[in-house]
């Protein structure tokens, strides 16, 4: 039964990208949907072949072995599948029942923006942020904490913890707000902006302190380039080539560098842990079928709570919930309470929505895909590309404020 539904799943995933080759115009559903393969399909694919990969971690390995949990996930890769299909071929029937309904293609939307008449304005912000971020560190309260990687064995002072929670936090958020617009507006592909974006990455790394955010940057760039830029698909690639091996290098490096290679040397692990989402979502499958195993949030909806009131200071809300991810690795973890950590562990909105709502949170998590991509293609040039770029990055990479981004978009 559970092999049969494996196939199944595989199978249900070839019929959204056969209709995705039917559709000249650009909806918001394609790239979410490829994102979606990418994250829970391939793992899946390399799973029938491979066997699931070899991890340190007790509870990832429950969950990953565990019947009914791969069943239920199973289920959620088939109706996800179902859904899209359907969501596009209600997008092919409504353009040929109406000529008027008009979506933006992404070269429309770029040009506009380039063309802007803030344009130097943008630019200029971008530029102000980079002083600002030179300013913060050196205002630091060891401004050398932020001039190399630190091994994930080290601590940081409370003092130092709090300057960067509290603002180098949001300086490195502007800082790939910077990179991603100095990209959109490098039209003439300028040294300058090139150079620029550099020094912007490497500032990020070293603020950020992960080399998931430096593997973002350069899929922004590439998406960019290639949907919106609307650049020859192999001559991009071929571009690309050089940056995915430097890339590949200081991911390797990092893992040195910070001794977080003593972790799990297992690469398959890791490419699951870094890019694919099936475990995560696995486990929080796990977690609710069984809470007196694993347990990750204290009531339902409790994470949400944090994603929509983030607003409310925590000094006149002293029980305001934290960020899902500090629950999801101190559920991992098998800690009793939520612990404030120096590191957290990338998820994706679908184990979210499981752990705030149950196992009918998949459903949900579906349903909301799809409302806000339906959403968005209402939507014109900045805040439709913004929003497609969101909701794309959440799918995979969901540290601290990305959902609640989303939320004032919406």
């Amino acid at each position: 039964m559970l092999n049969f539904l494996h196939i199944t799943a595989l199978v249900c995933s070839i019929f959204p990208l056969i209709e995705m080759t039917k559709i000249k115009r650009f909806y918001c559903i394609i790239p979410v949907a490829l994102i979606f393969d990418f994250a829970m399909v391939i793992p899946c694919l390399l799973e029938m072949f491979m066997g699931p990969p070899t991890t340190v971690y007790y509870n990832f390995r429950n969950a990953m072995m565990d019947e009914k949990t791969n069943l239920i996930f199973y289920l959620f890769i088939i109706i996800a599948q179902v859904c899209f299909y359907f969501e596009i071929r209600r997008i092919k029937w409504k353009n040929k029942k109406s000529m008027n309904y008009n979506i933006s293609q992404p070269s429309r939307i770029y040009n506009k923006i380039v063309n802007s008449r803030y344009r130097k304005q943008v630019i200029g912000l971008c530029y102000l942020v980079m002083l600002l971020s030179i300013i913060a560190v050196l205002l630091a309260p060891d401004p050398t904490y932020y001039l190399k990687l630190h091994s994930v064995y080290s601590t940081m002072s409370q003092t130092v913890y709090n300057y960067d929670k509290n603002i180098i936090s949001i300086i490195q958020n502007l800082l790939l707000i910077a990179i991603v617009l100095l990209k959109i507006y490098d039209d003439q592909d300028s040294r300058i902006f090139f150079v620029t974006r550099i020094l912007c990455t490497i500032g990020v790394a070293l603020l950020n302190q992960k080399r998931t955010t430096v593997m973002l940057i350069l899929g922004f760039c590439l998406v960019i380039d290639i949907a919106f830029k609307n650049k020859n698909l192999k001559k991009t690639m071929i571009k690309y080539i050089p940056a995915i091996i430097l890339v590949a290098i200081y991911f390797w490096a990092y893992a040195l560098i910070t001794e977080k290679i003593s972790y799990n040397q297992d690469w398959y692990y890791v490419i699951n842990e870094y890019f694919f989402r099936n475990i995560h979502t696995k486990f929080s499958i796990y977690a609710e079928l069984y809470p007196n195993k694993v347990h990750i949030l204290d009531y339902p909806c409790q994470a949400i709570l944090c994603d929509f009131l983030f607003f409310i200071p925590r000094s006149l809300w002293l029980a305001k919930p934290h960020n899902y991810p500090y629950y999801f690795i101190a559920g991992l973890l098998n800690y009793g309470n939520i612990t404030e950590k120096t590191w957290i562990m990338p998820t994706s909105y679908y184990p979210e929505f499981v752990s705030n709502f149950g196992i009918i949170g998949l459903l949900i998590s579906i349903f909301f895909t799809i409302f806000i991509c339906r959403y968005l293609d209402k939507k014109d040039s900045f805040i439709k590309m913004g929003g497609i770029a969101i909701i794309s990055v959440l799918q995979i990479y969901y540290y601290d404020d990305m959902l609640k981004i989303l939320a004032m978009i919406v």
